[in-house]
């Protein structure tokens, strides 16, 4: 029954966090060169190894600690409620976003790890994605397939 519990927590948590097997748009400072997203693979890879290694970097990136601290900011005495209110809701979307820049960093880092790269999605690949249901086996081969293409990761490349 344990295991099963922390099984489907783990799960939850890698849906919340998005998986390196799944297309990005936050960028984080990486440089697109064009492309609007992107993806991770590794030449030749088998599609169980990729699955294997996209969970470990996920499950990594999901169960770590960061270094997210709580931002105290001092606000003017005479402020509103609805002016508290404001700051503390930017405050906590502030911290929300460096929560989930340090959580993909720890996944991209473990996926360097293991050999994988980043490689630009063109607007063709990402118009056939569009038709693929995320987190289906099928969009996962899909993008397994671009990601073990020895030359696509070649043309498409993306420095990390």
């Amino acid at each position: 029954m344990r295991t099963t519990f922390a099984l489907l927590s783990v799960a939850a948590l890698l849906a919340a966090c998005a998986a390196p097997g799944q297309i990005r748009n936050m960028t984080h400072g990486v440089n697109l060169h064009g492309y609007k997203s992107y993806s991770w693979g590794k030449a030749g890879v088998s599609f169980e190894a990729y699955r294997e290694v996209v969970f470990e970097c996920t499950a990594r990136g999901v169960l770590s600690q960061t270094d997210v601290k709580p931002d105290i900011d001092v606000m003017d005495a005479g402020a509103s409620e609805d002016q508290i209110l404001q700051r503390l809701g930017q405050i906590e979307n502030a911290q929300q976003r460096e929560d989930m820049r340090q959580r993909h960093e720890i996944i991209d880092n473990c996926l360097v790890e293991f050999g994988f790269r980043r490689f630009g999605l063109t607007d063709e690949q990402l118009a056939r994605l569009d038709t693929l249901p995320r987190g289906s086996l099928e969009r996962q081969r899909y993008l397994h397939s671009l990601g073990s293409d020895g030359e696509i990761l070649r043309r498409q490349h993306l420095a990390s």
